[in-house]
């Protein structure tokens, strides 16, 4: 991959496996991501649905890393395969985000069920009204100094600098 102008760290690795979390926050060295681009991508069934419901489960990985490692204010954006739980993840971002849009490459097929959600405005767990908060408790992980509970496949992580 060529190199970024800027403070840009790149974490590649299995949504499943613990030491892409703990390769994630030593890329950030325990400080906050300004923003979290996810491109991950499911392979693909020959059910369009099936496809689908990978995609989300990928999304919401990126998502539990933003909840893990971007400031307050920051931005995400992350790829999905149009579908049933599209709405539903919509309205997680939502929960977590300011400003939530959907985009289309132009260079997409018209066709094509992939697009992406953008999250401007991140606001902290901590910060969030707890009627908008979705799922349960959660304890983290601690890697080092850092305490984090993260999942991710191919996420890039940004810190100072980088023009979103």
């Amino acid at each position: 991959m060529d190199e970024i102008e800027g403070d840009a760290r790149f974490v590649r690795g299995d949504v499943r496996d613990e030491a892409t979390h703990a390769a994630m926050v030593r890329a950030l060295n325990c400080e906050e991501a300004d923003v979290i681009l996810s491109d991950m991508a499911p392979r693909t069934a020959t059910d369009v649905e099936t496809s689908h419901f990978r995609s989300i489960e990928l999304a919401r990985a990126a998502l539990t890393a933003a909840d893990a490692v971007l400031r307050s204010g920051g931005a995400m954006v992350v790829k999905l395969f149009a579908g049933t739980e599209e709405a539903q993840f919509r309205e997680e971002m939502r929960d977590r985000f300011v400003k939530v849009r959907a985009y289309k490459p132009k260079a997409s097929k018209k066709r094509s069920v992939e697009h992406y959600l953008i999250g401007d405005g991140f606001v902290p767990l901590e910060l969030r009204s707890k009627d908008e908060v979705h799922g349960g408790d959660d304890d983290g992980d601690t890697y080092g100094s850092c305490n984090v509970s993260v999942g991710l496949a191919q996420v890039v992580l940004a810190r100072d600098g980088i023009n979103r």
